[in-house]
């Protein structure tokens, strides 16, 4: 899938400042917890701000869920999400993202993708 290189150098910057990279091992059927045999990577980021998640969700596709508010204060602002979690979709941003990314962010991607 081709990117515009522009919306790729912001995602990246997006993603290296506020970003996570998840392995899920097991998932849910029912209430049950079942292990999954192959685990599921996912790319998501957390904000206050929802603009540059449905940005990041445009770019790379995923959805935007929330808005969440953290009990524990009354004045903390909600919340958002962009999950990236389908398989092709996670390979073809971080792919995509590589070359903009720390070498922190490398390793840790390098270490589920080879390039």
């Amino acid at each position: 899938m081709p990117f515009k290189s522009e919306d790729v150098a912001w995602a990246a910057g997006l993603f290296e400042g506020e970003g996570t990279i998840n392995t899920g091992k097991s998932y849910y059927d029912n209430g049950e917890k079942r292990a999954r045999k192959t685990p599921q990577i996912t790319i998501r980021i957390g904000m206050t701000d929802i603009e540059p998640l449905e940005r990041f969700a445009a770019i790379f596709g995923g959805s935007v869920t929330g808005p969440y508010k953290d009990k524990r204060k009354d004045w903390y602002k909600p919340y958002w999400f962009v999950s990236v979690n389908k398989a092709k979709l996670v390979k073809s941003a971080v792919e995509a993202m590589f070359p903009y990314l720390s070498p922190r962010r490398k390793e840790q991607l390098g270490v589920l993708y080879s390039f």
